[in-house]
């Protein structure tokens, strides 16, 4: 990634909620954990009741919450994070994200997240 559009993505991290208390440093450590990862349109990004071992950072697009049955119930936009509580918490998926639209996500697992 050219170092001038790494620069701009920390900043543009730093303002997401859970990692306003982070250095940009700290930021840019949690980025280097982080891996590209993408879905087909209207795949299950978390599924409802199942383990939390990712988080998400949606960069791009758009994703869906939805209720049993498809209703949609929310609309995730970007620059936000998808799943952080289940990781942090050790709980289970409380709802189902799909992807919505054309999207771009950085991913981690739980236990590379818990190096920082």
């Amino acid at each position: 990634m050219p170092p001038d559009y790494s620069k701009l993505l920390v900043m543009v991290l730093c303002k997401i909620p859970i990692f306003k208390r982070l250095s940009p440093s700290q930021v840019k450590n949690v980025l280097s954990l982080c891996v590209h990862k993408s879905y087909i349109m209207g795949s299950q990004v978390c599924r409802s009741d199942t383990p939390s071992h990712e988080m998400y950072i949606l960069l791009s697009g758009d994703l869906a919450v939805v209720a049993n049955g498809g209703i949609r119930m929310a609309t995730i936009l970007p620059v936000t994070n998808v799943g952080e509580m289940g990781v942090i918490s050790g709980q289970p998926r409380s709802a189902t994200v799909i992807r919505a639209s054309r999207a771009i996500y950085l991913w981690s697992r739980r236990n590379l997240l818990m190096i920082c």
